[in-house]
């Protein structure tokens, strides 16, 4: 799905920490030559990660609602001064799925749109 590689990319450039880099020496110990290996492990998005880009993003009126067992994230498209449920969207994040790439196809859509929005 091209839009999960593109949120998943956009939100480890925002927040560096989920791509882990170390740099390994493994020495030979029969011959004694060393060799410097750079390790790159990227880790995938979970919803603590979502969260932090979402305040990072500053696209609007995100808001993020937890009722009912479910876990929601609105975004808010109507003036400020008007109420109509038309200008509300939203999607549910299964809690018990905590990577974004086990989230479904709606709410990955959802998130990556807001990169559009933001452009």
């Amino acid at each position: 799905m091209k839009e999960l590689e593109e949120l998943t990319r956009e939100i480890r450039e925002k927040l560096p920490r989920l791509i882990y880099q170390d740099n390994i020496v493994y020495v030979d110990p029969q011959t004694g030559f060393s060799y410097k290996y750079d390790l790159t492990i990227p880790q995938d998005p979970m919803l603590n990660d979502v969260l932090e880009w979402l305040t990072i993003l500053d696209v609007g009126n995100i808001t993020v609602e937890f009722s009912n067992q479910q876990f929601s994230i609105v975004k808010d498209n109507g003036p400020v001064d008007h109420w109509d449920d038309d200008d509300f969207e939203g999607v549910v994040w299964r809690l018990s799925q905590p990577f974004l790439k086990d989230q479904s196809t709606e709410l990955i859509k959802f998130l990556h749109s807001l990169i559009k929005t933001k452009q």
